[in-house]
């Protein structure tokens, strides 16, 4: 609980635009749509949650392309219409965005990443007494604060929730 305690004081100085993308994009839901069968009888479902995640991967490329590889704006709009087939009109806006925002597709997909490897960790941990609602209230509690920070809550909270 001192992690908790802690965070109370740090998070009013935390810079919430930073870090509220865990929590817009990658928010833990109580289950995700493929883990219980949701899109078994509707591909077209499952053809859109497809989408969303070649957007993603797609968004990776991009963000890397222009900051790492030093991609022209032509370049990464260029790829990200002819692999995701957005027209010019998205794709730009999109791209215009990753410009001044560098790492901000890899700052979601950590996130994400992160979260649910920390649910894995404690559904291993706790068995039977996983409770997805309070892990998923674990990480919102603290949810604009930096991922370490995050980490060491959801962690803190796994081992208080496994003790005797």
């Amino acid at each position: 609980m001192r992690a908790l305690n802690y965070g109370r004081s740090f998070l009013p100085r935390c810079n919430w635009r930073s870090f509220k993308l865990i929590v817009v994009a990658f928010r833990p839901a109580p289950v995700r749509g493929s883990e219980i069968g949701v899109y078994d009888d509707d591909p077209f479902g499952d053809l859109g949650r497809l989408q969303a995640e070649l957007h993603r991967a797609v968004r990776l490329v991009t963000d890397t392309g222009m900051h790492a590889k030093k991609w022209s704006r032509e370049q990464a709009i260029n790829y990200m219409v002819t692999t995701e087939g957005l027209n010019e009109a998205t794709a730009t806006s999109e791209i215009e965005r990753y410009v001044v925002w560098p790492a901000q597709a890899l700052g979601y997909k950590l996130g994400q990443l992160k979260i649910l490897a920390l649910r894995e960790e404690a559904k291993q941990t706790l068995g039977d007494a996983f409770d997805i609602r309070d892990f998923n209230q674990q990480v919102l509690d603290v949810a604009s604060a930096p991922l370490p920070f995050i980490e060491l809550t959801v962690r803190n909270w796994i081992a208080e929730t496994a003790e005797p």
